[in-house]
């Protein structure tokens, strides 16, 4: 891929650096709603989403935002791989760990995000 530019409908314009769009496409898949767009519905990478449908079953849970991180990353970057995985904090909370690597241009960027979670959200056994 030459040209790696992601479009926002913010003061930036069109994102060019990869480590912005590293970040902002993540800031997307963290806050939108699946169902935010009729063109799209059902369609749109979120979290919000994944959570909801597959927030029983823990291992359905990881793979399922693995699948999506590495489809939508994977629209702008040569290589993407993702590794998902999950820590108990406490009795009540644990971490959904997501580490990732994309390439562009042999330049690789990273992008390593913990998502906190109420264990009573996720009733798979641990």
């Amino acid at each position: 891929m030459l040209n790696l530019h992601l479009p926002t409908l913010d003061s930036n314009g069109l994102l060019v650096d990869p480590s912005q769009i590293v970040n902002r496409l993540f800031i997307y898949f963290e806050r939108s709603s699946s169902k935010q767009s009729d063109l799209y519905n059902g369609n749109v990478a979120s979290y919000r989403f994944i959570k909801e449908e597959f927030g029983h079953d823990l291992e359905a849970f990881k793979e399922q935002i693995e699948e999506t991180l590495s489809k939508m990353y994977g629209r702008y970057f040569d290589e993407v791989n993702f590794q998902i995985t999950h820590e108990l904090v406490n009795d009540a909370l644990y971490q959904v760990l997501i580490k990732g690597s994309m390439s562009h241009n042999n330049e690789t960027y990273y992008l390593n995000r913990n998502l906190t979670i109420d264990r009573k959200q996720i009733t798979d056994n641990f």
